[in-house]
C-alpha cells in the first residue's frame, strides 16, 4: 500500500510536499511527535494511541470525530475535532491552529492536562492497581 502513497502523490505532483518515512522506533516516533507543530489525524478508524501519544507530547490535535477521539478529545478545548470528509474545514483547522497564537496554546496547555491521564508511567500504576485488586 506504500507504494500506492507513493505513486499517488507523484502522479497528484505533490511528492515534494511528503516523507514517507516507513516504520518508526519508539524514540524515533516520540522524536517525530515532537518535533511537529500539530498532530493531524484524518483517519475515519479508532486511533486511540495516536490522540493519547499526542496528548502526552503536548500538541495540538485535528482529528475526525470517530468515538475515540470524542471521548477523549474536547473540541475546541484540548484540540479541535472536523468532519474528515468536510475538506475545507478539515484544511480550515488547521490554518487556525497556524494563525491563531491563543487558541494554539490554549489547545497546547489542555492536551498537557488531558496528557497527565495517559503518561506511562500512571497508566502502569493504573494496571497495577487493578491487577492488585484482583488477587
Amino acid at each position: 500500500m506504500l507504494e500506492e502513497f507513493k505513486s499517488l502523490v507523484t502522479e497528484l505532483g505533490i511528492g515534494n510536499n511528503f516523507i514517507f518515512i516507513g516504520r518508526l522506533s519508539d524514540s524515533e516516533l516520540l522524536d517525530a511527535y515532537k518535533g511537529c507543530d500539530a498532530i493531524i489525524i484524518p483517519s475515519m478508524m479508532d486511533c486511540l494511541f495516536t490522540i493519547t501519544e499526542s496528548l502526552v507530547v503536548q500538541k495540538p490535535i485535528i482529528s475526525n470525530g470517530v468515538r475515540c477521539a470524542t471521548e477523549i478529545i474536547e473540541n475546541e478545548k484540548n484540540g479541535l475535532i472536523v468532519d474528515v470528509t468536510n475538506h475545507s474545514a478539515f484544511s480550515g483547522a488547521m490554518v487556525r491552529i497556524i494563525d491563531d497564537a491563543a487558541l494554539c496554546n490554549k489547545l497546547i496547555k489542555n492536551a498537557a492536562i488531558t496528557g497527565s491521564n495517559y503518561s506511562p508511567d500512571k497508566c502502569t500504576k493504573e494496571i497495577e492497581s487493578l491487577y492488585k485488586s484482583l488477587i
